[in-house]
């Protein structure tokens, strides 16, 4: 958080904590141990790999608090996901300063129209993300229409010499019908030399349909998702997705991004699963037994372009304590020889993940 900004929520924070009528503690803690198996191009030398995460949050009618901390083998490292105040102006507006949520979009795995936020891993789609620091507006009219508009806040431009190339400015629009969504973004950007204007914009449709939900999105890079979701009566639910990466990668561009990552092995950072190649079909089945206090969860991601797909089952159980346990596996094949896909930039073939978490 930038230096100006913090000192600013700091004294908010303050002011809050004497006066707030109720705030809201919460804490987790999670321990998890992971073990892969199976050889690829780029195996690490561990193949477990335990991590210690704990969270806190603090809520109360203007304040919005969370940090966590995660202790790996490799060492420590801080988050701070939420900062932020808001102000209530009046029965259909409020303001917020910090680094706030401004998650958007109708999809699992993949949201195209989100230009504000981290891009989402569709591998692990309910991962947390980081916040954004920003100002931003929200207007909603209780009715048919909800509407914001964000400024970003940049380092140089709150704590440096301020100039016009470090202000980006957003703007989300929904149009609430009686069985349908529209949601419009954009974002503007003044960046490089020159301070050239970058605009980007995003459309996004929810229908319900027979009780389905059915929803489109697509973005001025020509990145398009559409997706169906379905709850059963008997509590299962279903999710199916198509995404299309406009920036995805051909098999020959795969090939020589693999000899440049051979060459240059940090490059394997900018990695992220189910944007590499250009197509892709995620699908995802839920279904709790509530019986027995057990969620269990099957995903797959499979690109029909790279020939690689991923399965995940995974299952928790919830206690009357607040303990939760949790336990799953990961495989990720190549369906196809020399594909040079995802499978084979994954560190393991093969992963089994265990783990457990406390809330208090």
């Amino acid at each position: 958080m930038k230096r100006s900004l913090s000192v600013i929520l700091c004294i908010l924070i303050s002011i809050t904590a004497l006066s707030a009528e109720e705030a809201y503690l919460n804490g987790e803690n999670s321990l998890s141990i992971i073990a892969g198996f199976g050889d690829t191009a780029f195996t690490f030398e561990d193949n477990i790999i335990p991590s210690n995460s704990t969270s806190f949050t603090v809520e109360t009618d203007n304040l919005s608090f969370w940090t966590s901390l995660t202790l790996t083998e490799e060492g420590g490292e801080f988050s701070l996901n939420r900062l932020s105040y808001l102000w209530t102006l009046d029965d259909h507006t409020q303001l917020t300063l910090g680094r706030q949520g401004l998650l958007t979009g109708y999809g699992y795995g993949w949201n195209p129209i989100d230009l504000f936020s981290e891009i989402k891993d569709p591998a692990d789609p309910e991962a947390d993300r980081m916040g954004i620091d920003a100002v931003s507006i929200l207007y909603d009219d209780w009715d048919r229409f909800i509407g914001r508009a964000v400024l970003f806040l940049d380092s140089d431009f709150l704590c440096g010499t301020p100039s016009w190339s470090d202000i980006s400015v957003g703007a989300e629009t929904t149009l609430l019908l009686d069985s349908s969504e529209i949601k419009l973004t954009a974002l503007a950007e003044l960046t490089g030399v020159g301070e050239n204007l970058v605009l980007t914009a995003g459309l996004g449709t929810y229908l319900d349909i027979a009780g389905a939900g059915v929803y489109m999105e697509i973005n001025t890079d020509l990145d398009i998702l559409g997706g169906i979701e379905y709850f059963f009566e008997n509590g299962m639910s279903m999710i199916i997705e198509y995404f299309y990466h406009q920036e995805g990668l051909d098999l020959s561009e795969r090939q020589n991004y693999f000899t440049e990552v051979f060459a240059d092995s940090t490059l394997l950072e900018a990695f992220v699963p189910g944007y590499f190649a250009e197509h892709y079909i995620l699908s995802n089945l839920s279904y709790s037994f509530y019986e027995y206090q057990t969620d269990v969860n099957l995903s797959t991601l499979y690109s029909p372009d790279s020939n690689s797909l991923m399965v995940a089952p995974m299952a928790s159980v919830y206690t009357d304590s607040g303990l939760v346990i949790e336990g799953g596996y990961v495989g990720i094949y190549s369906l196809k020889e020399n594909e040079f896909n995802e499978a084979d930039l994954s560190p393991f073939e093969h992963a089994i993940q265990i783990g457990c978490s406390y809330a208090f």
